[in-house]
């Protein structure tokens, strides 16, 4: 019996390779592979770097983005991060990416920002913390003790927001999304939410008042779709479906609502994301970010189009009466 784990470079090929297919041809090419189930869990540290790349280019602060070869560095044993950029301003980079909370020992630290100085660049390992990414340089790792980053302790100094021109949002508590599905509006365009039809309607409320309200379909989709990053994180908090009677109309709510805080955070690059995982490729199944990548969708015209309009719709709620902040964590 073969014990010997797969290769990480197979997983890579298969990795880069699954974009382009259909979760029906994933399936053929893992079974042709041989990529078991353990395979697949060591996949989530590669599209957790994807995911990393992809959110740095969306925010369209770089000028270069290299990633590394793992297996060729590894041949002559040299400590090198996952990825190399330069930022717009000049500023040049070297990133370790970590997938959760990590401990690093002063020795690999020390090792990466060596590699990292022989091209006059600066280290820093981005690692990312209760779903939101968090950046911290060489000093401040290597100074700390103990090495195990946590989220209480070290949010607060990250710079991811300071050198990626990041905007975080506090956006309140009781701000409501109530979208009314049609079944009698089964059009191919339009939008639609599991077996409850078309979107018809869009009504916005801001402490049980009506801030904004729509019955223009391509506004309210639009709408949706820049700010589908609110509705997201509101559908995991409070979610409601009701039926109307007599009518084959679903009213689906979603509501910004925490007992114990006053509102949520949601970053730039979160809205600028999620609309990634709700566009349908021609296969009309979703995008992940390794397939979003490989599409012409990503090109810079379009994700600044997007980022553009984004903006727009936060701009809006804020001019209807939703009173949506920008903060800093940093000291």
């Amino acid at each position: 019996m073969n014990n010997e784990r797969t290769p990480i470079e197979k997983i890579k090929a298969y990795h880069s390779t699954k974009g382009y297919l259909s979760k029906s041809n994933q399936l053929l090419l893992q079974t042709m592979m041989g990529i078991t189930e353990e395979d697949l869990k060591r996949l989530s540290g590669l599209d957790i770097e994807t995911e990393f790349i992809l959110t740095l280019y969306m925010l369209d602060i770089c000028n270069e983005i290299i990633g590394f070869e793992e297996g060729i560095a590894r041949l002559t044993k040299v400590a090198c991060p996952d990825l190399y950029i330069e930022l717009k301003d000049g500023k040049k980079l070297f990133i370790e990416i970590k997938e959760n909370n990590i401990n690093l020992t002063k020795t690999g630290l020390e090792k990466m920002n060596n590699f990292a100085k022989k091209f006059q660049a600066e280290f820093y390992v981005a690692v990312k913390q209760n779903g939101l990414w968090a950046l911290y340089d060489y000093e401040y790792l290597h100074n700390r003790n103990p090495k195990k980053i946590n989220w209480n302790d070290d949010y607060k100094n990250s710079l991811f927001n300071e050198l990626f021109e990041n905007i975080t949002y506090f956006l309140p508590n009781n701000l409501l999304f109530e979208c009314i599905y049609d079944k009698d509006l089964n059009l191919e365009t339009a939008s639609h939410y599991a077996n409850c039809g078309c979107l018809e309607k869009l009504i916005i409320k801001y402490n049980d008042n009506v801030i904004l309200e729509t019955q223009n379909r391509d506004e309210a989709e639009f709408i949706c779709f820049n700010l589908e990053a609110i509705i997201t994180e509101s559908s995991k908090l409070l979610h409601q479906e009701k039926n109307i009677s007599e009518s084959n109309k679903t009213i689906v709510q979603d509501k910004i609502y925490l007992k114990n805080y006053d509102g949520i955070y949601i970053n730039l690059y979160n809205f600028l994301l999620e609309p990634v995982v709700h566009t349908l490729k021609s296969n009309k199944e979703k995008y992940d970010f390794t397939s979003f990548l490989q599409n012409q969708y990503a090109r810079k015209d379009n994700i600044a189009k997007m980022r553009k309009n984004i903006i727009s719709c936060l701009s809006l709620l804020q001019k209807v009466g939703y009173p949506i902040i920008k903060v800093k964590f940093n000291n």
